[in-house]
């Protein structure tokens, strides 16, 4: 199993990971073959102040060959569980076809009513949803500012790797746009983290939701299909 604390706002540190073997199950308990080298916190889900970790099976595979027209894809993150793709293979991966987490990780924003025309909402993050802020929600999009007598702003871009696009300004002045998401991660794989969720923008338009997380592990690994971990315009 992967076992992942995919959120933390008060609680252990977002995308800490490892794997494990269990031994038994006993109703919802789990036994496994060594202690865990770190500590996981879980419980609040969907909220501004989240904290969640995530138990997914890990497939293992002598070799595996993901056939041209087949796709992997995982179920989507919704707050509690999703947006992952792992797996093990102890010789080759052929990958002929697609694996995808686009769209998987953390939520954009969604439309909100307009209570406040001065702030819209910002995407998710691993620290939980978004709050009606211009400003950036860690990884998450900040929200465009709106009420404002000018062509309508941007909001920000989710963060991933590197830092999310500012909205663009139209022909507003610059405190106008959602600020992108704060770069996540680490390219050493220390954590595994989504892709922010982009912020909500004023003209009736959703965030973007970030990628997900793909771990593969094998000898050899054969692309002539696709692997992709992108988020959503």
């Amino acid at each position: 199993i992967l076992i992942i604390q995919t959120q933390n706002s008060s609680n252990g540190t977002a995308g800490t990971y490892e794997f494990a073997t269990i031994v038994n199950i006993s109703g919802s308990v789990l036994e496994l073959a060594f202690g865990l080298d770190n500590v996981y916190f879980t419980g609040v889900y969907n909220s501004t102040t989240a904290t969640n970790t995530q138990i997914v099976t890990v497939p293992q595979y002598t070799n595996l060959t993901v056939n041209s027209g087949a796709s992997i894809v995982p179920v989507m993150w919704q707050g509690t569980t999703g947006g992952i793709i792992v797996f093990k293979a102890n010789e080759n991966v052929n990958v002929i076809g697609n694996i995808s987490v686009n769209g998987a990780g953390f939520r954009g924003a969604e439309i909100t009513p307009i209570i406040d025309p001065f702030n819209a909402t910002q995407g998710e993050s691993f620290t939980g949803l978004g709050l009606k802020m211009r400003t950036a929600n860690r990884g998450g999009g900040g929200g465009q500012l709106g009420g404002l007598s000018c062509s309508l702003p941007g909001s920000g871009g989710g963060g991933h790797g590197a830092q999310g696009g500012n909205g663009s300004s139209g022909n507003c002045v610059g405190e106008a746009v959602g600020q992108g998401g704060n770069a996540t991660g680490t390219a050493n794989l220390s954590v595994l983290m989504f892709g922010g969720g982009g912020g909500e923008a004023r003209n009736s338009q959703a965030g973007g939701d970030g990628a997900g997380i793909i771990f593969i592990a094998a000898q050899n690994i054969s692309v002539t299909g696709r692997i992709t971990a992108n988020g959503n315009a």
